[in-house]
């Protein structure tokens, strides 16, 4: 199996506890997996009657612990005004664990639906910084307090690895990645990502070609009535696997918000979580 080749594995572990295990969308997926019977059972469950489309401003602090599950210590914090909005999640997790929002909020009802969020990754030095924020949707509905056995069906982040941090190589220092990451049909984890511009605090923010910090930036994940995922930034497509998600995806499931912004260089802000379904047919 071929593991995202940008840090050691255990840095791969403190950022994404789910990378270890995806997959590149190029290699062979096999049909053998111990996970797949349990993924398989678990099935689509039953739809929630009246889903809607809804909006998360984080206007109040109120909004974040009464809409949200908060994970770890310290959790995520909400924040009056910063990088020139109000009301704002700061991610706040620590290596290695991290932390995140998940949503209290069930999403999916057996059709499509689109989730975006608006990020600012907020570079005050580079030395030793790892900055992560992403949004996703969990594999299966989550039920507290059991934080620690969460895992993500569909994920999308932002990866900044700035200089001297443990594991990465130097080429990869002073770097952002975007992250895509997608649960398959048959169980497997499909994986793409891109190796954007360096970036440097009053950097070009012009397109994720010359992606920078300070910044605000929208991720965009969109998932059609098939099952079929597209993921985009900027108002940019970027990757769509060949295989529809696991359709157990597609029914009763949270979002989460999070996952890295320790304060070691920098922070990681969300300005709002939009979830919206298309119109019926």
């Amino acid at each position: 199996m071929k593991t995202l080749q940008y840090v050691s594995i255990s840095l791969m572990t403190c950022f994404f506890i789910f990378t270890s295990c995806s997959k590149d969308e190029t290699d062979m997926v096999p049909q053998s997996n111990p996970q797949n019977t349990e993924l398989r059972s678990l099935g689509p469950g039953q739809p929630v009657i009246g889903y809607l489309d809804w909006f998360e401003d984080f206007a109040t602090a109120s909004s974040l612990t009464s809409h949200w599950y908060l994970s770890a210590v310290p959790p995520p914090r909400w924040v009056s005004f910063a990088a020139g909005k109000s009301g704002l999640l700061e991610n706040y997790g620590n290596l290695p664990n991290g932390s995140c929002a998940i949503s209290k909020t069930k999403i999916g009802f057996g059709t499509g639906y689109t989730i975006e969020s608006d990020v600012y990754i907020n570079l005050t030095n580079p030395n030793g910084a790892v900055i992560n924020p992403g949004i996703g949707v969990t594999r299966s509905l989550f039920l507290p307090p059991e934080f620690n056995s969460y895992e993500t069906g569909i994920s999308m982040a932002l990866l900044y690895l700035g200089n001297g941090v443990p594991g990465v190589p130097p080429e990869l220092e002073n770097s952002t990645q975007l992250i895509m990451i997608a649960l398959s049909g048959n169980g497997e984890p499909l994986s793409y990502r891109i190796i954007l511009k360096g970036i440097s605090p009053g950097g070009d923010n012009s397109s994720p070609g010359k992606f920078a910090s300070n910044g605000w930036h929208t991720m965009k994940i969109v998932v059609t009535d098939s099952g079929q995922v597209s993921f985009y930034f900027d108002g940019l497509f970027i990757w769509s696997p060949q295989q529809p998600i696991h359709s157990s995806l597609m029914t009763n499931k949270n979002i989460f918000v999070g996952f890295m912004s320790p304060g070691q260089g920098g922070t990681s802000y969300n300005n709002s979580v939009r979830v919206s379904y298309p119109l019926p047919h």
